[in-house]
């Protein structure tokens, strides 16, 4: 039931950032991912990452949290409580042309269905983003920009 839960959360996510932007969809998540925002069920933010547009100006809980993608297919965490190894592969039967659904197996047998997609905001710029849950937590990451 649980599966199902996050199944359906994740869909959405995926419905939502189906058609939201001009940008081509890159084929893959490879490299560094920086947190943006922890957020409850509710959508209140829990926290922040540096990656937070006014993260010097938050007032409340800050995190160091990131994910390296690797090109074998392998990812690490840093700055959670305990760092995390998997291995990850696109889920071609949840993915769309817009939004990529992507398996995450930990080491310690957990597994998480993130969504990676490009989210456009109101002034037009456009980032690539990846949306999961865990823990009731739903973690927001973006790709740094990269010159």
């Amino acid at each position: 039931m649980k599966r199902l839960i996050y199944l359906s959360i994740i869909a959405t996510v995926i419905l939502m950032l189906t058609g939201c932007t001009t940008q081509s969809l890159p084929t893959n998540v490879e490299g560094q991912w920086d947190l943006e925002t922890i957020f409850n069920e509710s959508g209140e933010i829990l926290s922040v990452g540096k990656a937070y547009n006014n993260y010097d100006d938050w007032g409340g809980q800050k995190e160091d949290i990131g994910i390296i993608f690797n090109k074998d297919n392998t990812f690490e965490t840093k700055g959670f409580e305990k760092n995390l190894l998997g291995k990850y592969n696109k889920n071609q039967e949840l993915s769309t042309k817009d939004a990529i659904a992507i398996n995450m197996d930990i080491d310690n047998g957990t597994e998480i269905i993130a969504t990676y997609g490009i989210r456009q905001y109101q002034d037009g710029e456009e980032v690539d983003s990846l949306i999961f849950t865990v823990d009731k937590k739903i973690y927001s990451f973006i790709k740094p920009i990269t010159n």
